[in-house]
């Protein structure tokens, strides 16, 4: 259930500034580590117990998707990030990609407005609204948790999040693991011959393909700063300092393939383009929004908070937002999006609000909630 901006861009952090042109999950959940006991053919953690025969196809199923690592670097929230050779990453196990030629070089960053220097001095600056100072995640700074023990990958490696077993136990089944959950189909203008019988997502409303960040293979890694599926800090605090960053997906026009952009000059990684069919061309739809899953624990609406935890009319310093939203057309450059229609599945729970301004937010919206309470049992 969420609040959903048509184009719709999914979102899991308190505040950023997002430019794209297709959707992508990029989650920033903390992973704690959780002890576990071997009792009596039985494996206990915190939420969950498994037989050994379960326990051994989980660890089968680990020893194919964690490859070897040549240096393994620990995180302070008990992450674990193996460098991995990048031509022995997960994306290659992928029939379509066994004799795929890497692409080492990234491509043109789609053309957006450039900061002037005095604006990014320092990685701060303030916006033209009254009394707000917003810190742009932009720089080789510490931006995702495991960057704090200043450790990096060595030269020839990239950074890839070690899937534990406590990892699996989270999941319905290791045939659920990694994977996204169908969900109510939304109002589309248009529906792609792919996606007839999708529920509105390419190609199959993920019933037999697509996962989280490099659960599955198919994301080609190149950049050693960001893992796919860590956390990003700071974050922002309520009536506090704010933090944003720039995201992008964008096709790239001489290679087509869709690449994964963070910051300002991050080239992360892409997904090639003879994975996709209706995608290999264009998109058709974009969207921006947040989304959580509603498990309904004990029969009641999750409480599990959307951005901040705080409803859109809340507004700047307590709601997330997402701003100076644009399309990337074929020339590579950054359009503002039009005809945007907002939806939200329960206003109670989450909700959203549009804006459309002229200074330097351009076309913004504020969205978010707490989930359960007094007006979403």
């Amino acid at each position: 259930m969420g609040g959903l901006l048509q184009r719709k861009r999914r979102y899991s952090s308190s505040s950023s500034v997002v430019l794209l042109p297709l959707f992508w999950a990029f989650f920033l959940a903390i992973f704690l580590e959780r002890s576990v006991d071997i009792v009596s053919g039985l494996e206990y953690s915190k939420d969950k117990q498994a037989s050994s025969l379960t326990l051994e196809r989980i660890q089968k199923h680990l020893d194919k998707i964690n490859k070897p690592a040549v240096m393994t670097i620990e995180s302070p929230d008990g992450d674990i990030i193996d460098c991995i050779d990048k031509w022995k990453q997960p994306a290659f196990d992928h029939p379509l990609l066994k004799n795929h030629k890497l692409q080492l070089v990234p491509p043109e960053m789609p053309r957006v407005r450039r900061m002037k220097e005095e604006e990014v001095k320092g990685d701060k600056h303030t916006s033209s609204r009254k009394n707000e100072e917003r810190v742009v995640i932009s720089g080789r700074g510490a931006w995702q948790v495991w960057h704090q023990n200043r450790t990096r990958c060595p030269k020839g490696t990239v950074p890839i999040r070690r899937t534990t077993v406590d990892d699996v136990l989270r999941a319905k089944s290791l045939y659920d693991f990694g994977k996204k959950q169908p969900r109510m189909a939304l109002a589309r203008h248009t529906v792609s011959p792919d996606d007839v019988n999708a529920k509105g997502h390419e190609a199959d409303g993920y019933q037999s393909t697509g996962c989280y960040n490099t659960l599955c293979p198919g994301f080609v890694q190149v950049d050693k700063e960001i893992v796919v599926g860590t956390a990003i800090a700071p974050v922002s605090t309520i009536s506090g300092e704010l933090y944003e960053s720039n995201i992008f997906i964008w096709k790239d026009p001489k290679t087509e393939n869709w690449w994964l952009g963070y910051g300002n000059n991050n080239a992360v990684g892409y997904w090639p383009s003879n994975l996709f069919t209706h995608l290999a061309a264009n998109a058709t739809l974009v969207e921006w929004g947040g989304e959580v899953f509603n498990s309904k624990p004990n029969g009641a609406h999750t409480s599990t908070q959307m951005g901040s935890g705080r409803f859109a009319q809340e507004g700047n310093g307590k709601a997330s937002y997402f701003r100076n939203l644009g399309l990337v057309d074929s020339n590579n450059d950054i359009n503002p999006p039009q005809s945007i229609s907002t939806q939200a599945d329960n206003s109670n729970c989450y909700n959203i609000n549009l804006l459309n301004n002229n200074d330097d937010w351009g076309t913004h919206f504020y969205f978010g909630g707490p989930g359960f309470n007094p007006n979403c049992p």
